[in-house]
């Protein structure tokens, strides 16, 4: 496997900017800042250093990794009011839950309640009936 070393050439921007230098076409060349960022600009032979726009620099992909946080740190507050209304969502379909529960054990008690209201009891001969009312007849039957 062949390997190629790439030396691009470097200077801080006042050293770029007292040389105006070419670049040669596609000849890198990377300038330093004060506070140590690096812009690497890439030559098209006719242009100075400083007049070339940048290819990648330091503030740049500084800008763009704010600007992934800054959407990730929305994504992820998306992602907690999705949590919180899906708890929410849930706490409350466990109360609805509860309450429908609630209405049948009712709804049974009451029709307990019609039952006995309408139980009789041959006493003589030890025999329960209840008292009822269907498609608007009356009827009388037994209960074992």
């Amino acid at each position: 496997m062949s390997t190629a070393t790439i030396k691009p050439k470097t200077g801080t921007a006042q050293q770029w900017t007292d040389s105006g230098r070419i670049l040669e076409l596609n000849e890198w060349g990377v300038s330093i800042t004060e506070d140590k960022k690096y812009i690497l600009k890439i030559g098209d032979g006719i242009n100075k250093f400083d007049d070339l726009p940048a290819a990648v620099s330091t503030p740049y992909f500084e800008e763009i990794q704010a600007n992934v946080l800054e959407q990730y740190n929305e994504v992820m507050q998306f992602k907690n009011n999705i949590t919180d209304a899906t708890a929410a969502a849930n706490i409350q379909a466990t109360k609805a839950e509860t309450a429908a529960s609630n209405a049948q054990a009712a709804a049974d008690a009451c029709n307990a309640i019609a039952i006995e209201q309408n139980a009789m009891t041959d006493e003589t001969a030890g025999v329960a009936y209840r008292l009822g009312v269907n498609n608007g007849m009356i009827f009388i039957e037994e209960i074992e």
